[in-house]
């Protein structure tokens, strides 16, 4: 899908994206918030809420292998130019960069919902409702079950 990507040349640095999400999921009731590390990278957030009595988690990730994808695609370097390496790595932290950003700005703009009583925490974040035994979101159940489900029988 060709379009718009929002924060493409964000120079806020991953760490504090990562703060700014801790601190806004805090404010959303959030409890027991913890970071996926993988290769040295922080990959996902999950925490838990308090949903009728239950403890309920919920993992988000941050995507940035896609927006890499979209910024190496951009390089018009031949792969065996000096600089192509170089230039690969280059894109891959700013993808790490604009990947956290949109989910700070995404939580944000779910942040202004609960708060004017619009939406419940577990409202906007159900579809990273995470079923962790099975590593598996309920997003990415649906989508596995090709959005095969009876909300009403």
């Amino acid at each position: 899908m060709d379009g718009y990507i929002k924060n493409l040349t964000s120079d806020v640095p991953v760490s504090r994206s990562i703060g700014k999400i801790f601190d806004r999921l805090v404010q959303c009731g959030a409890t027991n918030i913890t970071q996926t590390i993988e290769d040295k990278s922080i990959t996902g957030i999950t925490f838990t809420l308090e949903v009728k009595g239950k403890t309920v988690l919920f993992k988000l990730p941050s995507n940035s292998d896609k927006v890499r994808d979209i910024l190496v695609n951009e390089i018009k370097l031949k792969k065996n130019h000096p600089q192509y390496e170089n230039t690969v790595r280059t894109r891959e932290e700013q993808a790490r960069k604009t990947a956290w950003k949109i989910l700070v700005d995404w939580i944000e703009a779910q942040l202004s919902l609960i708060t004017l009583e619009q939406a419940k925490p577990e409202q906007v974040f159900l579809p990273y409702l995470y079923d962790a035994k099975r590593d598996i979101t309920l997003f990415q159940m649906i989508d596995d079950n090709n959005f095969n489900i009876k909300l009403l029988e």
